[in-house]
C-alpha cells in the first residue's frame, strides 16, 4: 500500500498559518508584559499581569474544542489572525494615551484567549485535510510548531525587543496577521 504524502496544500498552509500565528502570538505575550516591566519598573505589577492575564485562556480552552466542532474552522483561524491584528492596532494607538498596564492587561488577556481557541482548531482541522495513515505524522508537525513557538518565542522576542523596542514589534505583529487573512 503506497502512503500518501504529507504535505498536501491544505496542510502546508494550516502549518505556514500556524507557525505565523502561534510565532507571532508568543512574542507578543512575552513581549508586552516585558514592556510593562521596563516602563513601571515593577515586578509586582509585571507579576500581576502576567498572572491575571493567562486566566482567560484557562477559561476558554475547555470551551475551545466546543466551538470549533460547532464553527467552520478555516473562519475561525481567519478570525482569529483578524482580532489579533485588529487588537494589535487599537493597542498601537491607544498605546501611551491610556494606562498602559490596564491596557496591557487587556490585550494579553484577549490574545491568552485567542491561544485558547487557535490550538483546538488547527488540531481539529487536521482530521478533515489528512487521510488517517497520515494523520499521526501531521499531528506530529503540528504538535512541533507548537513546542518549538513555546521554546523560540521568548528567545527572539527577548532579542527583537531588546534591539527594536515594542513599537516595531506591534507594527510587524500586525502586518503578519493580516497577511495571513491573504
Amino acid at each position: 500500500m503506497k502512503s500518501e504524502k504529507i504535505i498536501n496544500k491544505d496542510f502546508l498552509l494550516i502549518v505556514i498559518g500556524q507557525i505565523i500565528s502561534l510565532f507571532g502570538n508568543g512574542i507578543l505575550r512575552f513581549v508586552l508584559p516585558l514592556y510593562l516591566l521596563q516602563i513601571t519598573n515593577s515586578p509586582i505589577i509585571f507579576g500581576l499581569v502576567s498572572a491575571i492575564s493567562f486566566l482567560p485562556l484557562i477559561l476558554i480552552m475547555p470551551l475551545g474544542g466546543i466551538i470549533v466542532d460547532r464553527v467552520n474552522k478555516r473562519n475561525i483561524m481567519i478570525i482569529l489572525d483578524f482580532l489579533i491584528a485588529f487588537l494589535m492596532t487599537i493597542f498601537f494607538i491607544t498605546l501611551n494615551k491610556i494606562d498602559t498596564s490596564i491596557l496591557i492587561l487587556i490585550t494579553m488577556m484577549i490574545l491568552y484567549s485567542i491561544s485558547g481557541l487557535y490550538q483546538p482548531t488547527v488540531q481539529s482541522s487536521l482530521p478533515l485535510i489528512l487521510n488517517k495513515d497520515i494523520l499521526v505524522k501531521g499531528n506530529s508537525i503540528v504538535s512541533s510548531v507548537s513546542v518549538l513557538s513555546n521554546l523560540l518565542c521568548p528567545i527572539i522576542a527577548g532579542f527583537l525587543f531588546g534591539i527594536y523596542g515594542i513599537i516595531p514589534l506591534v507594527i510587524i505583529s500586525i502586518i503578519c496577521f493580516l497577511y495571513l487573512l491573504y
